[in-house]
């Protein structure tokens, strides 16, 4: 069979039916630039589907190049083991390197095509490291050659990158000037699957600005074009993306998402949460029946987020540990991944060998860590909810005179046993924490723990301070400032070093669902002031304000002496787990965190009271 007519056959294959095919041919093949062209179809294709089998087939294709000195064939081999490596960003330094000695290739043999196709790869590396100037370079030197070449796929691919950076870097406007111009490339070459992706990219930038109708319209025309393609993976996204935007619809407090709940559902928020609850069980179905972790991953979070939404707060607990327990086997697939690209690539060294496992190590500590704190957190809340439904359907009963002062008495003592005892066992976690930082050598992993600590800490602190309040739904906010500072500062402050504080925090109450999730934000920006900003030799100097503003809405001011965020981070896209939680939880709580520096690190958070939440 001539290797045109041998093409042809395979380009109407894809899949297990594709590497059947080839595993067939291949044994029949000679050693010459045709078995390299198909060994490379059989890397591409398994990188796909089975990483281990990838990284051999591509070895043996950069071996048999090598042995036929085909240096086009020894570049292409390159390129297809550094896109392995990209596939689950296993190792972006080793993927870039093979990139590198690809292009270097492509550029001596002249090949515009091969060297258009390593510039946009590359750029994609940076674009994932969050060196947008890089990316946006390389971006657009593999743009410009496609349009040289007339590679209309190459040019769309290009364009939708180039809107993904501009998202990155919150140029909404931009992004989308890009978007559209690759949604009408990939028109005009008839890739519907990359219309859909396009599209799916479109909707969510437009969630991102706060259009959630044309998000709606956008996820919905990538989910029909999936559906048209029979691609599981493109309907399982688009499934969870329209989920989102329901949900986006029935807990933003924005006048826009507002109006677009009443237009579209009356203004009732459990439908347009049982809407999202929909889509997002069809996405959890399709990932199962499809093996993918990552995107179940994420359904179960969101359908935890949308059920606690609707009050059922057991389902929501079951579906958050189903995302836990399909994050450790994504975790456990992914440690079998490195341990294959370990054992391949044999130019490392014992030493290299045994920093890996150290590392691992400290990330198998924080993901344990991780859980413990946010499974307390959320039997907390639950017991604590609970406990509020009681207290309403007891209401009736008090307005009985002779038994209300009896039931007062029962509940208070029932509240103040139950904080209690939850403070009781938040300190029993601390100490755990404490226990297993003795025994670790690792600083890494002991500073882990003693953030993981600090953070139990915060969250008994609330709990201590309402059991020992007269009023058991509400904390004081003056005092409780001032306590939390005083036991993070007993944890990280240095000898001889001291701070000058400024408290500007009236006598306020804010209700339990509000301050659990404010202390928390405030320790970690107490903590990370303590950890990066009171370096030896400059001034430590912290403000926090707390301002009540109109209809139940608050504004707090935190800064401190440092020298602040690095000035290339986006607080809104860093995947740090202290900015993460600062973002989540202002959230959380009605609001919204922003950054600016300004003599130091300055932090606003507005927010809401649970009852002016409860109104929108």
């Amino acid at each position: 069979m001539g290797l045109l007519r041998q093409h042809h056959v395979f380009a109407q294959l894809q899949g297990q039916a594709l590497i059947d095919s080839l595993l067939v041919e291949l044994p029949k093949a000679k050693e010459d630039t045709n078995k390299v062209k198909l060994l490379s179809v059989l890397t591409n294709t398994y990188s796909a589907t089975n990483t281990n089998e990838a990284f051999k087939t591509g070895n043996d294709e950069l071996a048999l190049a090598e042995k036929l000195e085909w240096k086009k064939g020894i570049a292409y081999a390159y390129a297809d083991i550094a896109d392995i490596y990209g596939k689950g960003k296993l190792d972006n330094p080793k993927q870039l390197d093979y990139l590198l000695k690809s292009l270097k290739i492509v550029e001596e043999l002249d090949d515009k095509a091969g060297i258009a196709k390593n510039f946009g790869n590359i750029g994609n590396i940076y674009w994932h490291q969050h060196d947008n100037e890089k990316a946006l370079d390389y971006m657009r030197r593999s743009l410009k050659l496609f349009e040289e070449l007339g590679n209309k796929p190459g040019i769309a691919v290009n364009l939708g990158n180039i809107g993904n950076v501009y998202s990155n870097q919150s140029d909404f406007i931009k992004a989308m000037e890009y978007f559209s111009k690759a949604l009408k490339m990939y028109e005009e070459a008839g890739d519907k699957k990359g219309m859909a992706r396009n599209l799916g990219n479109m909707g969510s930038t437009c969630m991102d600005i706060g259009n959630l109708a044309k998000s709606l319209e956008y996820f919905a025309m990538a989910l029909a074009i999936s559906k048209e393609l029979d691609d599981k993976y493109g309907i399982a996204q688009n499934l969870g993306n329209v989920g989102d935007a329901y949900y986006s619809i029935a807990t933003e407090t924005d006048s826009a998402s507002v109006k677009l709940l009443k237009d579209q559902f009356a203004g009732n928020k459990s439908t347009a949460l049982q809407q999202a609850k929909i889509y997002t069980d069809s996405a959890i179905t399709i990932n199962k029946e499809i093996k993918n972790l990552n995107g179940l991953y994420v359904a179960y979070y969101q359908l935890s987020d949308i059920q606690s939404q609707l009050g059922d707060y057991k389902d929501a607990l079951e579906s958050f540990q189903q995302c836990f327990y399909t994050k450790d086997n994504i975790y456990s697939i992914e440690k079998d991944k490195k341990l294959t690209q370990a054992a391949m690539q044999y130019e490392f060294d014992k030493k290299e060998a045994a920093v890996k496992a150290e590392q691992e190590k400290k990330n198998l500590i924080t993901y344990i860590i991780s859980i413990a704190l946010l499974f307390v957190v959320v039997v907390a809340f639950i017991t604590y909810r609970s406990l509020k439904r009681n207290q309403k359907q007891n209401q009736i009963i008090r307005e009985q005179k002779e038994k209300v002062e009896q039931q007062n008495k029962e509940k208070e003592t029932l509240l103040k046993e139950i904080h209690h005892r939850v403070k009781n066992n938040l300190q029993v976690i601390s100490s755990l924490l404490e226990l297993q930082s003795g025994g670790i050598d690792d600083e890494g992993a002991k500073a882990a723990l003693t953030e993981g600590q600090n953070r139990v800490k915060s969250i008994a602190l609330i709990h201590q301070k309402l059991y020992q309040h007269e009023n058991l739904s509400a904390i004081e906010m003056s005092s409780f400032v001032r306590d939390l500072y005083r036991q993070v500062a007993s944890v990280f402050i240095k000898n001889g070093q001291e701070v000058k504080t400024v408290f500007n925090v009236p006598e306020t109450l804010l209700d339990i669902d509000t301050a659990v999730p404010l202390g928390l934000v405030l320790n970690e920006m107490l903590t990370n002031s303590f950890k990066y900003a009171f370096t030896p030799g400059t001034r430590a100097e912290l403000s926090v304000s707390l301002v009540s503003e109109n209809n139940g809405s608050y504004r707090l001011h935190y800064s401190d002496s440092g020298k602040g965020l690095p000035p290339d981070l986006d607080l809104n896209k860093s995947k740090t787990l202290g900015l993460r939680l600062i973002r989540r939880l202002s959230k959380q709580i009605g609001g919204k965190a922003e950054y600016y520096f300004d003599k130091g690190s300055n932090f606003i958070i507005t927010f809401t009271n649970t009852e002016t939440r409860n109104l929108l």
